[in-house]
């Protein structure tokens, strides 16, 4: 139970990472030391925000987005820094590499916390057979909306309900592996990966439902859950009041694959599976074990130069407890269909998101049922050489029956502004 071995790597990475970022701002570079002792970069996110609606379920309210309004639902502003990150990115040779994030987010157990750190591998470019890999704590490559280092959204500040949830629940600890092929004008990849460390993930999907927000799970933080959990919790072992996202309670191997095809406009169609294979009646003092299973359709098109189109679409199912019927099983899928248009001296992108949770048991005890709608506009603009802008205005409707177990209206209306001032360096 608790940390495995692929964990403990991420550990030693970030450990060994600590010590590299901080010495070598401070330390002039001698000519000739390798590249990979100053391959580090990293940003600081200030963000000025109004919300109204439900109180964020980040304080332990109903509010499906990272800023909410007060108790009265009205509306609430705030100024913070929303993240700074650290990024260790070194080339040990041309095959070999690793990530190491460490990020401060406010409201964390931990003020600093690791976000991922592995090491990477891949075979030189004219090889016969094309590959790479990874081993220790990162994000399965599912978003379309998120880059491969830092996880940072390239359209808006929010990411959509599929990857806001792939953020807070599908960080894993494990091996993954790729082998691309060309066909025709572009490539065919298929990955593959086993892991460990992600046996709580759909406590958040069945407690508190969708949630639209870019706040990351963190290697040793925790996620609250909502004030009022459901009563049929009785039926299995109360559950705590947060959720950990990166915790072995089961001592299985979870995996996941993805067939995926990327054509040379930067377009790219892929079907990923994941299942965690996780042992619903595990319990870690009083953290769970969920079986929690999802595939997730991609879709990228670049219909001219200046715009792109990204869908994604996500069905799966999580089960915790024992008897029959299951004390808790619940059913869930999103979709988001978001389109960027670059105009040279700013971006403009317009996302709609649309979801749902179908509780499949228990309902008349604690209806955990969810459903609604976001819609998403965002502006983006390179304010200097490093310092990038954005605005973004989000309107989340929901109807999830739990919230009248707490003596509120079912319904929620949410408005969010947003502006970032973003220096990357």
């Amino acid at each position: 139970m608790g940390l495995s071995w692929s964990k403990w790597l991420g550990v030693l990475l970030g450990s060994a990472a600590s010590a590299g970022l901080l010495t070598a701002p401070a330390v002039a570079q001698p000519a000739g030391d390798p590249d990979w002792l100053a391959d580090w970069s990293g940003y600081v996110d200030v963000r000025a925000a109004i919300a109204n609606g439900e109180t964020s379920w980040l304080k332990g309210g109903y509010g499906k987005s990272r800023y909410g309004g007060d108790q009265a639902g009205d509306a609430v502003g705030r100024i913070e820094v929303a993240e700074a990150a650290a990024i260790w990115r070194p080339r040990f040779s041309q095959n070999f590499g690793a990530v190491v994030h460490l990020q401060y987010e406010p409201g964390q157990d931990h003020a600093i916390d690791l976000i991922e750190s592995y090491l990477s591998m891949k075979t030189d470019p004219d090889s016969l057979l094309r590959a790479s890999g990874k081993i220790g704590v990162f994000y399965p490559q599912i978003s379309l909306e998120h880059d491969d280092y830092g996880w940072s959204t390239y359209h808006t500040i929010t990411p959509s309900a599929i990857n806001t949830w792939i953020g807070e629940e599908i960080k894993v600890a494990g091996v993954e592996g790729t082998v691309r092929q060309e066909l025709g004008p572009g490539d065919l990849s298929f990955t593959a990966s086993a892991f460990e460390g992600d046996d709580t993930a759909g406590t958040l999907m069945a407690f508190r439902g969708w949630a639209l927000h870019d706040q990351e799970a963190t290697v040793f933080g925790s996620f609250p859950l909502p004030e009022k959990l459901p009563r049929r919790m009785s039926f299995f072992n109360f559950q705590d009041s947060y959720s950990k996202s990166m915790l072995e309670v089961d001592d299985r191997v979870g995996f996941y694959g993805q067939l995926r095809y990327d054509g040379p406009d930067g377009s790219s169609l892929s079907v990923f599976h994941y299942d965690n294979a996780g042992n619903r009646l595990a319990i870690d003092g009083k953290q769970w074990g969920w079986a929690t299973s999802f595939t997730n359709f991609g879709a990228s098109l670049s219909p001219t130069p200046s715009i792109q189109v990204l869908s994604q679409y996500l069905t799966g199912e999580t089960k915790s407890g024992w008897g029959d019927p299951i004390p808790i099983y619940a059913e869930f899928s999103s979709y988001y269909v978001l389109g960027a248009w670059d105009l040279g001296a700013f971006e403009i992108a317009g996302r709609y998101d649309n979801f749902q949770v179908d509780d499949r048991t228990f309902v008349a005890l604690d209806n955990e049922n969810e459903s609604g709608s976001a819609v998403t506009v965002a502006i983006t603009r390179m304010l200097a050489e490093h310092l990038l802008g954005r605005m973004e205005l989000m309107r989340i409707d929901s109807d999830r029956p739990q919230r009248a177990d707490a003596g509120l209206d079912p319904k929620d209306q949410q408005t969010v502004f947003q502006s970032s001032l973003k220096y990357e360096f």
